[in-house]
């Protein structure tokens, strides 16, 4: 009911977006059925051709002017669609404002969906996050096993860039680790049992490759987390804007 109060005062401007919308979208389901029952007919025509008609346009004592009027018919239903087009865009183009206005009136004046909106961003940032980060380690991985073709993991771990090289992955396992316990404290969840960096040992060839097949699978886990939250509360947003629109739709009756 609170909400029904707020809405109110852009409740004019929703109704008139509300009624281009219908307007619109009538129109279009007009001229589609219009459309379809056209070219089902050219179809049926079409079909119905005979052999003259179809290879040979008519020539041979076939049907010329069948053949003409077919060609004038696909050239309309080719202007026809195109126009069609036209209008679908121009109905998706209202229905989107309308959206964008409803969400914006919600942004402002529905706690619920200021939450919602909040939680998106730290969902979305750990998601980018963690896409970045599983593929620089999956990269990472790969270079090492092909190096490890031709040399040893010892060999690696002696090489004079090793030591710069781990130092720089550990850090980004760190600040990897460390924005996943802020989005954990952010969104209230439970991902790690302990620092990503703890879990790390890279001293045999098998406990490294462990540790990097590790790493993918939890930042892959994390990924899908944040990719279902962000699909659970965009659903969650898109049944607020319905109700809104049901409430204008009631309104403008």
């Amino acid at each position: 009911m609170q909400l029904e109060v707020k809405l109110e005062d852009v409740l004019p401007t929703f109704v008139a977006m509300h009624r281009d919308l219908t307007q619109a979208s009538a129109s279009f389901k007009k001229r589609l059925d219009e459309y379809t029952a056209r070219n089902e007919r050219y179809q049926k025509a079409t079909k119905e051709l005979g052999w003259r008609e179809k290879y040979l346009d008519g020539f041979l004592g076939g049907d010329k002017a069948s053949v003409a009027k077919l060609e004038n018919e696909f050239v309309e239903l080719t202007n026809f669609r195109k126009s069609l087009l036209e209008l679908e865009k121009r109905v998706k183009s209202i229905n989107e404002s309308f959206t964008i206005e409803i969400s914006r009136f919600l942004s402002k004046e529905s706690p619920e969906y200021i939450s919602y909106e909040s939680a998106l961003q730290h969902h979305r940032a750990i998601a980018e996050t963690s896409a970045h980060f599983y593929n620089s380690l999956a990269e990472a991985k790969k270079k090492i096993s092909d190096a490890l073709l031709f040399t040893s993991w010892n060999s690696l771990l002696n090489h004079s860039k090793a030591s710069v090289l781990m130092q720089e992955f550990y850090d980004q396992v760190a600040a990897y680790s460390q924005k996943i316990e802020a989005y954990q404290s952010h969104v209230k969840c439970n991902l790690l049992n302990e620092n990503l960096r703890d879990s790390i040992d890279l001293t045999m060839q098998a406990s490294a490759m462990g540790s990097l097949n590790e790493l993918l699978i939890k930042s892959d886990e994390i990924l899908n987390y944040a990719q279902e939250q962000v699909k659970l509360i965009n659903k969650k947003r898109r049944g607020m804007i319905d109700h809104v629109k049901s409430l204008v739709s009631n309104n403008s009756n």
